[in-house]
């Protein structure tokens, strides 16, 4: 930290803690990037989660450590111990495995088109259903207000009402959002081939939180 004329807003020593936790969590959230398969690919054996270490030193016979200059990585468990290439290249391979064959893609491509213009079909349709909804229910609460400030019906009667009708517009915009929208049914296949041809490759070109989100 430089030191200036004026008066430190922030004590040395607990600018120093704070860098010290700072500098921890960055190398603790970096090596942890080495580990995309801690947590995630269980032993056959014993059927416990693989853990991952990195190794930085080694014993000499003489009981001195050696420095490792490349630090490799592995995955252990209860009863086994992997190099991190090792168990890596066989996640990639079982990813290998599940991709389409080059004389396969465009069959599949097309049968995807053919469904996906179905099923865009109802639900635009359902959509379309929802919005009518929700904007009868607008209307419905728009009028239980007039009806109120009118003195038609009662405070009691008024919320009861609008809590029923607030709840059902909640759930019908909730609908509304977590329906897909497959207006464009050709670009989201598209988009999508990459992970049916090449899923391997992807995932070991991707950074940790990218890989983890293709195991998920």
């Amino acid at each position: 930290m430089a030191v200036g004329k004026h008066k430190a807003l922030v004590v040395t020593t607990v600018f120093d803690q704070v860098q010290e936790i700072l500098s921890q969590n960055t190398k603790s959230s970096s090596i942890e990037g080495l580990f995309p398969l801690k947590g995630f690919v269980t032993c056959h054996n014993c059927g416990k989660y693989f853990t991952g270490y990195q190794v930085k030193k080694k014993q000499k016979a003489d009981g001195t450590y050696r420095i490792k200059k490349s630090q490799p990585i592995y995955y252990k468990c209860k009863c086994s111990n992997i190099s991190g290439s090792k168990m890596h290249d066989i996640f990639s391979q079982v990813l290998r495995d599940i991709c389409l064959e080059d004389h396969l893609v465009i069959p599949f491509q097309q049968i995807l088109e053919e469904t996906s213009i179905n099923l865009s079909a109802d639900l635009i349709k359902k959509r379309v259903l929802t919005k009518r909804k929700i904007t009868e229910q607008s209307h419905f609460v728009e009028k239980l207000e007039v009806h109120y400030l009118n003195g038609d019906i009662d405070t009691e009667t008024y919320k009861k009402h609008k809590a029923i009708s607030g709840n059902k517009l909640a759930e019908l915009k909730k609908n509304l959002s977590s329906s897909a929208d497959l207006s464009n049914p050709s670009l989201f296949i598209k988009k999508s081939m990459p992970y049916m041809t090449r899923l391997h490759s992807i995932w070991q070109e991707s950074m940790i939180f990218e890989k983890r989100k293709i195991q998920e």
